[in-house]
């Protein structure tokens, strides 16, 4: 218990999240999942209706769950449409999968067949949602910026790949310029050298707006993941969840 606990608990205090942050949480409660269905299916003086619910609303979930995916596919401007079409697939039949196993009341064969629907589960979201398809968009405006960076100009970053842009561009930037308003950034594009900046559209137009220049050399389209909430699952809208993210220079 401890071992599934305190990840949860450390990783809800961080301010950093990111779904694979969940992921050392999995062992423990497979573990604590097998050995509770080891003691109902070896138990021979209990009836199973707890193992017909539990099994009941597995397959509902996972049939939930791929119709959710269903639903937001337009936002999954990361992934491989054939992985996301076949994941879908497969999920559907892993439930239908499960419930043909309660009705049967196959309960030895149950733990195998949720392993392999939970197993496509993960791979259904982290290829066929999340991400996948290659380069990511954090890797797409690295190759932009050091199409137009020829002389090691001073690069900052505006409330976007914070983190990331520093890891694939192995390069020095100039941090978050946007952290409570907008006025470093303002004054970083105002330098008398060229410089570039990585910002949201909205944030590029709030600097236009105080009267900077910032000439757009290329975009890319995102969506953050980590910040992603079940509403954007229920009415997804692209115009809403899925962000511009525009290299700019002041010159």
């Amino acid at each position: 218990m401890l071992w599934a606990v305190m990840p949860v608990l450390f990783f809800s205090l961080s301010l950093g999240k990111q779904p694979r942050y969940i992921l050392p949480v999995l062992p423990p409660l497979a573990i604590l999942l097998a050995a509770a269905m080891r003691r109902r299916i070896e138990s021979t003086q209990l009836r199973q209706p707890a193992l017909m619910v539990g099994t009941l609303a597995t397959a509902v979930l996972f049939a939930l769950t791929a119709l959710l995916l269903m639903r937001a596919r337009s936002l999954f401007v990361s992934s491989y449409e054939p992985i996301t079409t076949l994941a879908l697939s497969a999920l559907f039949a892993w439930a239908a999968a499960l419930t043909g196993l309660a009705i049967a009341k196959s309960w030895k064969r149950v733990p195998v067949a949720m392993v392999l629907a939970s197993a496509t589960l993960l791979l259904a979201l982290q290829f066929g949602a999340l991400s996948g398809a290659r380069p990511e968009p954090v890797e797409r405006l690295v190759r932009l910026l050091g199409a137009y960076r020829v002389s090691n100009e001073a690069t900052g970053v505006c409330n976007v790949f914070v983190r990331n842009l520093v890891f694939y561009a192995r390069s020095r930037l100039e941090g978050d310029l946007c952290g409570v308003d907008l006025s470093r950034a303002i004054a970083f594009l105002q330098l008398p050298d060229r410089v570039f900046l990585v910002a949201s559209e909205r944030d590029v137009a709030g600097l236009r707006a105080s009267g900077v220049t910032a000439r757009e050399l290329g975009r890319v389209l995102y969506v953050d993941t980590s910040s992603i909430k079940l509403g954007a699952l229920l009415w997804p809208d692209p115009d809403r969840d899925i962000e511009a993210i525009l290299l700019v220079t002041n010159k």
